[in-house]
């Protein structure tokens, strides 16, 4: 959902917890699995590679939910117009607490190794996040990213996110970030989404964004199918201009 709506997230969504803000891991009220495989490619270089995702949230705690997850990818990328390389798995873990009223908190560690041959590296990483009700209908979010600071993808980042339900089916969302370290200190990024109800379970995403450390803009479209125990998600994303990233992603959640 996150992907097909540019990244914007940080205002909460329960089921990306793992890769947004995690204190929206406290609004899970049952458990459910998740998996996500991905199809990368950079035409004009003639690469690609793959990504996935596979975990599971927790929801039956009253007071403390979570969720783990694992994650491995191995794709070629582009950076400020050069082709790179990204080779990294990741475990993760987040928990969400209700702190006061409808304000919740929540913690995500990663233990990441990176793969770079012959040598790799490994280390621990973390990210704090809240949610707040602004008023009746508006949702904020707040994120410490990567709170220690080591630089790989993304260095330390602040961010902030908000959600607006507009009725008849639609949200809206968006997000602003800074980043907050390493050779790219001081540079912004945004994303914004949206999402349409359609008739049934159907409903369409669509979103825009602007990384920050890549210095690359980009859009993404989604749909998606959801019912009482299962659902099923497709999204398409691609940024930049020449080169260009493209991504196929395909999402499937199961209630346990």
């Amino acid at each position: 959902m996150v992907q097909s709506m540019g990244g914007a997230g940080r205002a909460g969504i329960p089921r990306e917890s793992l890769f947004s803000n995690p204190a929206a891991v406290a609004q899970i009220d049952n458990s459910f699995g998740f998996m996500h495989y991905s199809i990368p490619k950079v035409p004009d270089f003639n690469a690609g590679g793959r990504a996935y995702n596979v975990g599971i949230y927790d929801g039956g705690n009253t007071h403390w939910k979570g969720g783990f997850g694992y994650s491995r990818v191995s794709k070629a990328n582009v950076t400020r117009g050069r082709q790179g390389y990204e080779d990294r798995s990741e475990f993760r873990f987040a928990t969400g607490h209700a702190i006061a009223g409808n304000i919740t908190g929540g913690l995500l560690t990663r233990y990441v190794k990176t793969h770079s041959n012959p040598e790799s590296s490994r280390y621990f990483e973390g990210t704090l996040g809240i949610l707040f009700p602004i008023f009746a209908d508006l949702r904020g979010g707040l994120t410490w990213e990567n709170v220690f600071g080591k630089e790989d993808h993304l260095p330390s980042t602040v961010g902030v996110g908000a959600m607006y339900g507009l009725g008849y089916g639609i949200m809206a969302y968006a997000d602003g970030y800074r980043l907050m370290g390493g050779s790219r200190t001081g540079e912004r990024g945004w994303a914004l989404g949206g999402q349409l109800g359609l008739t049934g379970d159907f409903s369409i995403r669509a979103g825009l964004f602007e990384e920050a450390y890549r210095y690359m803009k980009g859009w993404s479209v989604g749909l998606s199918w959801a019912g009482p125990r299962a659902s099923f998600e497709y999204a398409i994303r691609t940024a930049g201009t020449g080169p260009k990233e493209k991504e196929h992603i395909f999402g499937m959640t199961i209630v346990l």
